[in-house]
């Protein structure tokens, strides 16, 4: 929302599953903002790989490599989408790894590549906050030598939540003693195992803490249910 105050543009561009998620998450038409526009990136489907798998969500982990292959074949869209919008900033991330090379072709300042950090700009922005993992975010840009920006969890709108669901676990905290409680979270792009899911339950059963454990799994399997 601090963008928003500034005089300029942004272009959101992603596959066509993930801005139909991102206008489904704002509750609103993003594109009624005149200083955002979705901007979609066109990735041939193919039988192993269909439109609504074209994101990292609920993707079954088998299928990744399919998608990251599937992504290498979007740079020539990109390469149109650069030439129409001509941004001052690019952002990307690793599943671009053409993107770069593309802006370094339009008289970028500088050219690089995610997982390289000597050739990276002087800025990496991080999806974490200093409170969580400051040490290692200090540790990091020492390292590198270049300065990371924590941008926070990027917690979306608890509006877009179950109010009662949401009400419920607030409550059922709110009964907790402070610092008493374990949150566990993998992360939205990574499924455990069945194995690892009965190890983690083990281990929480035998610290006999709260806690409040986020579960994912991929598009078509079911939920591992776990003995007590």
């Amino acid at each position: 929302q601090k963008t928003l105050k500034g005089n300029f543009s942004i272009y959101l561009c992603s596959t066509a599953v993930n801005l139909d998620s991102i206008r489904a998450n704002t509750g609103k038409d993003v594109s009624d903002d005149p200083s955002i526009e979705l901007v979609e990136l066109h990735i041939p489907p193919s039988s192993e790989l269909p439109p609504e798998l074209h994101t990292t969500k609920n993707l079954p982990s088998n299928l990744l490599p399919a998608l990251l292959q599937a992504f290498q074949t979007s740079s020539f869209s990109f390469s149109d989408i650069l030439n129409s919008v001509n941004p001052d900033l690019l952002i990307y991330d690793f599943f671009q790894p053409w993107a770069p090379k593309l802006a370094s072709s339009k008289d970028a300042d500088n050219e690089f590549a995610f997982g390289n950090f000597e050739l990276s700009t002087d800025i990496i922005l991080m999806k974490s906050s200093r409170g969580v993992e400051g040490k290692y975010i200090d540790y990091l840009s020492n390292r590198c030598k270049k300065q990371i920006l924590p941008t926070g969890p990027l917690i979306p709108d608890a509006s877009h939540y179950d109010d009662e669901k949401l009400s419920e676990i607030m409550r059922w905290l709110s009964e907790k003693q402070e610092y008493s409680t374990i949150y566990i979270s993998f992360g939205s792009e990574y499924f455990l195992s069945k194995d690892q899911i009965e190890v983690i339950a083990k281990g929480l059963a035998l610290c006999n803490v709260n806690f409040l454990w986020v579960l994912r799994f991929p598009i078509g399997q079911k939920s591992t249910c776990i003995e007590e």
